[in-house]
């Protein structure tokens, strides 16, 4: 029995991994073992461009004798989770703040959208300090994306505004009908946008604005030019997910429905509340089970490897349903008399002997039946086998199971 166990537990280990490989032919990656976040009911969860901060709210799971039905349930506090330190600490915003982003520089967050302008400013997360900025906010123009350009470039009423870290604000002088689209790069002195003119039809063009005076260079372009430097039209993201029925599986990004692997092609997140979300650098997901947030590694890995990793686990899982389903036969014949079934209709007399029914699935029963006394040499009379990747896991009628590589 403890044989038995040892093989199912090792099966159990190296299917699992096996179970966590994707790819596309061309590249492999290993979905690493998930690690909590937090516990509790998360909300808002983001991730930074810079990739080494999660965002979130949390609210903690009520005892039942305090579960209240109520028309509105008040929101929970910020927190943000550091990948680098792996630990989540509270963000000092407001409660009332709807949405909090943070910016290039990796260091400050810029928190708004509240019903006042009580709910917006910036709080720098190396010492907890907030400051509070003091403007009418309709849209958001830049959350300072760029490490070196940790400004805010925000848009009331049809006029643009550079809101600094420090609270202070300057004024951009946009040309007639030219509005600012998605950020394209930039230094400390100035950020370059997409931008249009909203003329008939309509003009695209790419606006550079500079920091210190607010204004603003602007050059019309083609539709083509301008798509191509939007990052908005170019797929950063190498990872997507699916959903089938409950659970979400992991794959490449723009995946061919015809691709073809020797490896997997999706790997099992889990079960998902809502979207899971993959970080900018391509290095991990977060995602939500049962309220919790959930965090798992994605480590690229040696196709050769993978290989041997993947065929090494189906190996190990067909010498494990060889052996349980030659527990079964042989407790099967335990109870009636010694004696093994034939090849017809034989599963549905082994089957009250497994706990998996899917087991006899991939196990070819070979033996023609008979009393198991009457035989000469069990340790060498094949009962069946499972196939595998390089050979087959064959089971005797004493119950062991071998494993014979293909010639």
């Amino acid at each position: 029995m403890k044989g038995i166990l040892l093989v199912v537990g090792l099966m159990a280990t190296a299917l699992a991994n096996a179970q966590d490989l994707f790819g596309d032919g061309k590249q492999t990656y290993l979905l690493m073992p998930a690690e909590v976040i937090s516990s509790g009911i998360v909300s808002n969860v983001s991730v930074s461009l810079t990739s080494r901060y999660v965002l979130f709210r949390r609210n903690d799971v009520p005892s039942p004798d305090k579960l209240i039905v109520s028309k509105s349930t008040e929101p929970g506090p910020w927190y943000y989770y550091d990948r680098t330190t792996k630990k989540s600490k509270p963000l000092p915003v407001p409660k009332t703040a709807i949405d909090v982003a943070i910016l290039g520089d990796g260091v400050t967050a810029f928190f708004f959208g509240g019903p006042d302008r009580s709910s917006q400013g910036f709080v720098n997360l190396d010492n907890g300090a907030v400051r509070k900025t003091s403007i009418d906010i309709q849209h958001l123009d830049y959350l300072g994306e760029l490490p070196s350009a940790p400004y805010v470039v925000a848009t009331d009423e049809g006029k643009a505004q550079i809101i600094r870290t420090d609270g202070a604000t300057a004024n951009i002088v946009l040309p007639p009908k030219v509005r600012l689209g998605t950020p394209t790069g930039g230094d400390g002195n100035s950020i370059s946008f997409t931008a249009f003119r909203r003329t008939s039809p309509l003009e695209y063009g790419k606006a550079v604005v500079q920091l210190s005076s607010g204004e603003v260079s602007y050059k019309a372009c083609t539709r083509e030019e301008w798509i191509a430097m939007n990052p908005d039209f170019q797929d950063a993201n190498r990872f997507w997910f699916e959903l089938l029925g409950d659970l979400a599986y992991v794959k490449m990004m723009n995946l061919p429905k015809d691709a073809k692997s020797d490896l997997p092609l999706r790997a099992k997140l889990g079960m998902v509340d809502c979207s899971p979300r993959f970080s900018y650098d391509n290095k991990f997901v977060v995602y939500q089970d049962a309220g919790a947030l959930l965090v798992r590694d994605i480590q690229p890995i040696d196709t050769d490897t993978a290989k041997k990793l993947y065929n090494d686990a189906l190996k190990l899982a067909a010498i494990s349903k060889a052996k349980q389903v030659a527990l079964g036969l042989i407790m099967c014949a335990a109870d009636n008399d010694d004696v093994l079934p034939g090849l017809q209709g034989w599963e549905a007399k082994v089957d009250p002997y497994l706990k998996d029914q899917d087991m006899m699935k991939d196990f070819n029963y070979t033996f023609h039946g008979g009393d198991m006394n009457s035989l000469e040499d069990p340790a060498g009379t094949e009962l069946g086998f499972v196939l595998a990747p390089g050979g087959r896991a064959v089971a005797y009628t004493d119950g062991h199971v071998k494993w014979i590589p293909n010639p």
